[in-house]
């Protein structure tokens, strides 16, 4: 099958409202001899973080010698990045050869479910099939696996073979799907912890809600036998932010990364204390391997610089808490300096929200859609954001935004929201 009618098969799959549940990933791995039984994961959920913890641990353990894939989403640059395989400092996504191949089978497969009358797989559902026939072909060691959305009736958690589950940082969003409460959510996202695996969590202590989201997740990993492991953020120190990487000290040993934001020191943290738990468990990790992980781990999309002349940074912000966490990092880089906003946002986000936490540091904001079918048309979101800037600009698409943007090769942009549209900033600027 040819890379373009793949995607179109995908494109067919992931038309309609979303149905949560394992029944239709489940009969669809059956069909294709269950690849995802002879592979270890390391399962990561949360609301914020999942990326960068994510890409933490895949580095380290392809520091230490392993194979790894790494499955994220949604994709930033390319759709072929949500499939990822790690060697020690080579990353390389799946090839469209390879998923024109994985998708003729799985059409084959969705088929026969289909004359057979079983429930049929999401686009989202074919797509973690795809990602576990290529991470079992390519014989990777370890499969670094992101939810997609919640944890317990996330297609993802059709995994059976978990060695290590990791729970970033929890607060609300998905409302309409997960819950109206912290402890709802944390419960779903909580799904993804098996019986006597190891669980390694975020400081909850941190959170707003962190002592209602802390007994949840003890409570589960006691249900399943499991053994819960909790970052210790108090033994941060040293943190050091510059636009070229952050260092800082986690247990009084030094370490360094590329990614940038005053969260990332926390989402290191976690990867650190995973890694530490995976030694435990007799995996060949040095120290030093936790170290040039961290130093080599490249996340794009997460508070990245794009462009440095204009000074163009792209973030995908696109809920409360990550908004927080945006505000902090711009005061932590720029001080009180005015910054100009390309913002697009998903008409199912609590925008207002958003912007209200944001706008206070804007000089000018310039709202935009993206072409997908969730994004809140531009003329509402300049409205909203009126209400916090003097100066809006419909300015209707990425490009026209930037057009803009260019003229002032002074002013620091930041481009937030939506990660759907940060790949249009992207190839902007190449």
């Amino acid at each position: 099958m040819k890379y373009l009618d793949a995607l179109k098969f995908i494109e067919s799959r992931s038309q309609g409202a979303m149905i949560l549940g394992l029944d239709a990933i489940t009969k669809l791995l059956e069909r294709l001899g269950n690849p995802q039984k002879d592979l270890k994961f390391i399962h990561i959920a949360g609301t914020n973080g999942k990326g960068s913890v994510g890409a933490y641990i895949a580095n380290i353990l392809a520091d230490a010698g392993f194979r790894v894939g790494r499955y994220v989403s949604p994709a930033v640059l390319e759709y072929c990045e949500r499939i990822q395989i790690l060697e020690k400092a080579e990353c390389r996504y799946i090839s469209k050869r390879a998923v024109g191949k994985r998708i003729e089978i799985i059409q084959e497969a969705v088929r026969y479910m289909d004359e057979a009358k079983e429930p049929l797989p999401s686009g989202f559902e074919i797509e973690t099939a795809m990602a576990f026939l290529e991470y079992k072909e390519q014989k990777c060691d370890y499969v670094v696996l992101e939810a997609g959305l919640g944890g317990i009736e996330d297609a993802t958690n059709v995994i059976k073979t978990t060695d290590l589950a990791v729970l970033t940082s929890i607060s609300m969003d998905h409302m309409q799907i997960l819950g109206n409460t912290i402890e709802e959510i944390t419960e779903k996202k909580a799904g993804i912890i098996k019986p006597d695996c190891d669980v390694v969590c975020y400081d909850y202590t941190e959170c707003e809600a962190g002592n209602r989201i802390k007994p949840v997740i003890e409570t589960a990993c006691e249900k399943g036998k499991a053994s819960c492991h909790f970052a210790d953020f108090k033994k941060i120190s040293n943190c050091c932010f510059t636009l070229k990487g952050t260092a800082f000290s986690y247990r009084d040993v030094p370490y360094q990364t590329m990614l940038l934001g005053e969260y990332q020191p926390k989402n290191a943290a976690l990867a650190i204390e995973a890694a530490k738990v995976l030694q435990m468990r007799g995996i060949a990790i040095s120290d030093e391997n936790i170290q040039n992980g961290l130093k080599q781990t490249q996340w794009k999309g997460r508070f990245s610089i794009v462009s440095e002349k204009p000074l163009v940074i792209v973030d995908g912000a696109h809920n409360e808490d990550a908004a927080k966490s945006l505000a902090k990092t711009l005061k932590l880089y720029f001080k009180e300096k005015k910054i100009a906003y390309v913002a697009g946002i998903f008409a199912d986000k609590e925008y207002e929200k958003i912007l209200s936490i944001t706008c206070p540091q804007a000089k000018r904001v310039y709202a935009i859609e993206s072409n997908s079918k969730r994004s809140l048309p531009s003329e509402k979101l300049a409205k909203a954001a009126s209400k916090y800037v003097e100066e809006v600009v419909d300015a209707k698409t990425v490009f026209s935004a930037l057009d803009q943007v260019t003229k002032n090769q002074e002013e620091v942009t930041v481009c937030f929201g939506s990660l759907s549209f940060l790949g249009e900033v992207y190839a902007y600027f190449s």
